[in-house]
């Protein structure tokens, strides 16, 4: 079993709620795919195009979406449509407005 992904690709969206709507804000997504090749093959006819999971990303540019959660999902989805992957694992991050506590971002994370 073999894990690859993008860590922290940063994009400009607008999404959220009420004044965060207002202008973009950046988003940034960590894209983890689990395959079943139990060997790693210095071959590139084997190997994986990571540019794939970035451009499934750049995709949700255009896209109406009011939370981290909507856009998590939807680039689940597309990135299954890539090839069969065993799993897939998605983290979404973003700064929120002030919501009166000290943090880091706002995060949403799922599988599939």
């Amino acid at each position: 079993m073999i894990k690859i992904g993008l860590k922290n690709i940063e994009i400009p969206l607008i999404i959220g709620y009420n004044k965060e709507r207002e202008q973009s804000q950046n988003i940034y997504i960590d894209i983890y795919c689990t395959i079943e090749e139990e060997t790693v093959e210095d071959n590139l006819e084997k190997t994986f195009d990571y540019k794939k999971l970035a451009d499934v990303v750049e995709q949700m540019k255009g896209k109406e979406i009011y939370t981290i959660e909507g856009l998590a999902v939807k680039i689940l989805e597309e990135v299954k449509k890539i090839r069969t992957f065993q799993k897939v694992e998605v983290t979404v991050r973003k700064h929120p407005e002030d919501i009166g506590v000290k943090l880091d971002y706002a995060e949403v994370r799922i599988e599939g």
